[in-house]
């Protein structure tokens, strides 16, 4: 397989998908707000709900755990799109198997293939995206601190510091990206399986 359609061409998907990050992030926050609100309901000892102005300590630190979970699942179904959408990657599996693999197989033989550039592309992309938002001042961040691939640095300044939020930020989208290989994996082949 070609260097670009390898490297080169998952880079630019991941980035496509990662600008939209933004809006990605609020819908990931909502999700993780009402699971916690359905899990406060059913095991409301276990899942308390604080009172933002007699338990502000609590309050926050739930919060900041809520918010890291949002950028988890953001990074997850960033992962999941660009992958998803790899067209590349796709037709190389296709082209080894005929679409004819048991999904463990398809995973093993995806390992095989791009395991290297998936390492690369999932990792050191965030890993690098993060550190800008920490060395904007606060008027430039006010502006622009949201947009494009400022929205997870930003985020992440809030609840870590630089060096804990390049190796966070780093580790979910790399388990971000291993979640999302069985699912599109299955995906490719139903799709082969379907247009045959």
């Amino acid at each position: 397989m070609k260097f670009r359609h390898k490297y080169l061409n998952p880079t630019v998907l991941y980035i496509c998908v990662f600008v939209f990050g933004l809006f990605i992030l609020g819908v990931s926050g909502s999700v993780v707000d009402w699971v916690y609100a359905y899990l406060n309901h059913l095991f409301p000892k276990t899942f308390p709900i604080y009172n933002q102005i007699y338990d502000i300590e609590t309050y926050n630190k739930l919060e900041r755990i809520k918010d890291i979970w949002s950028v988890f699942l953001s990074l997850v179904v960033i992962n999941l799109i660009a992958l998803r959408i790899d067209n590349k990657k796709y037709e190389r599996i296709v082209s080894l198997t005929d679409g004819e693999y048991l999904i463990w197989d398809g995973i093993k033989l995806y390992f095989k293939e791009f395991f290297i550039s998936d390492l690369i592309v999932s990792v050191i992309i965030p890993a690098v995206l993060v550190v800008p938002a920490f060395f904007l001042t606060e008027d430039v961040l006010s502006y622009f601190g949201l947009i494009f691939w400022n929205w997870l640095g930003y985020n992440m300044k809030f609840l870590l510091d630089l060096f804990p939020a390049i190796l966070v930020s780093a580790a979910f989208s790399f388990i971000g990206r291993m979640l999302a290989i069985p699912i599109c994996v299955k995906a490719w082949r139903g799709a082969w399986m379907t247009d045959i």
